[in-house]
């Protein structure tokens, strides 16, 4: 069983990008640009060959344009979960190979900790320093 995940960088937070002392501020700004940024990804994910791909940071507005069908004529089937925070415009996609695997039921797993399971909120109930950073997190 080959597993690859990838982070496909949301176009959603390319506005940053490009400003000075950014994370991608290296880059030239046309090679950053989803319509040529994502056929390259797609490549490499192909070239890799693997059976089930985990991709992170695919924008809604992909999601369906790009990836689906294009995975589709490569032999694979998609789901994908958009981030439950209305400020995001991206979410996870998981792909796999048709030949290889059947989906049964797919199912969204929100980890959203406004309301943690017992374990975790007494945890946290120890820890604020930790409770406010997971409360600032808009949701995975």
């Amino acid at each position: 069983l080959r597993v690859m995940s990838y982070n496909c960088l949301a176009d959603t937070y390319r506005r940053s990008w490009d400003e000075p002392g950014s994370v991608h501020s290296y880059c030239d700004p046309s090679l950053t640009a989803g319509g040529l940024r994502l056929p390259r990804i797609l490549s490499e994910v192909l070239a890799a060959s693997p059976d089930v791909a985990a991709l992170q940071e695919v924008d809604v507005s992909w999601a369906r344009r790009f990836w689906e069908p294009t995975l589709a004529a490569a032999g694979y089937a998609m789901a994908f979960a958009p981030k439950a925070s209305a400020s995001s415009n991206e979410g996870l996609a998981v792909a796999w190979r048709t030949s290889a695997f059947e989906l049964v039921r797919a199912r969204v797993c929100r980890l959203d900790l406004r309301e943690p399971p017992p374990p975790l909120a007494e945890y946290l109930s120890q820890r604020e320093g930790t409770a406010a950073a997971v409360r600032s997190l808009p949701s995975v």
